[in-house]
């Protein structure tokens, strides 16, 4: 009976193969084969998936934000300072349309 069960089962006989004896074992086991599996599926990703990972990234950084903050504050300052053609006076009808695109 036993041949019947290894043979059912190929792994039983590998020397790899270990049946976990704790939670920590079970644990980092799980934790290795989410780390393998999630790395197959990030080699197996579209060229417009990276690319899109990467725009998502840098939009959810603080260099965006600063980035952000210095366009906004630099283009109220243009257009309120005393002396200079203003392109889109206050309210910034021209500003807002550029933000809601």
């Amino acid at each position: 009976m036993a041949k019947d069960s290894s043979a059912k089962n190929p792994k039983s006989n590998d020397k790899d193969y270990h049946k976990p004896s704790t939670v920590e074992d079970i644990t980092q086991q799980n934790v290795q084969t989410i780390v393998r599996l999630e790395q197959a599926t990030n080699a197996k990703r579209a060229k417009s998936d990276q690319i899109a990972d990467v725009i998502a990234n840098f939009c959810g950084s603080m260099p965006f934000v600063w980035a952000h903050i210095i366009w906004f504050a630099g283009w109220t300052i243009i257009n309120i300072a005393p002396g200079i053609r203003h392109v889109d006076p206050f309210p910034f009808n021209f500003l807002t349309l550029i933000v809601s695109l």
